[in-house]
């Protein structure tokens, strides 16, 4: 009994039906990058009061800020091929809490740009 199993398991995994090797995963890959849209990820680590003040007060040329309210800076700056990312410092306890989301292109920017920043409690931005 336990040979006939086997044997059957292995027919099943060598006949080839797979969802990976189908004409339809074909074309979902070759087209996603075009149907799905990655606005990257979110990063978010803890930081010491002095580097997190040296990185507002000194910040690179292509950085703009989008934010300055009491509690809250966020940062917007635009890499040479055309990525975005917005970076956020708040207070968190002894230190500086900074986030950085980055999104692929300027497009991407505009779509979920708004809702990041809201979920970062930014209540408005220009």
């Amino acid at each position: 009994m336990g040979r006939i199993f086997s044997i059957a398991l292995l027919g099943l995994l060598l006949s080839g039906c797979s969802v990976y090797k189908s004409a339809q995963r074909k074309d979902f890959e070759k087209n996603s990058p075009n149907v799905i849209t990655v606005s990257a990820q979110t990063y978010c680590q803890k930081m010491e009061t002095l580097p997190a003040w040296i990185e507002r007060e000194f910040p690179s040329e292509q950085q703009e800020l989008l934010a300055s309210e009491e509690d809250l800076e966020v940062w917007k700056t635009t890499s040479r091929n055309g990525q975005i990312t917005a970076r956020m410092f708040r207070p968190a306890g002894n230190g500086v809490e900074s986030c950085s989301h980055t999104f692929k292109n300027e497009k991407d920017w505009e779509l979920h740009g708004p809702a990041v920043l809201s979920d970062w409690g930014l209540t408005h931005h220009d």
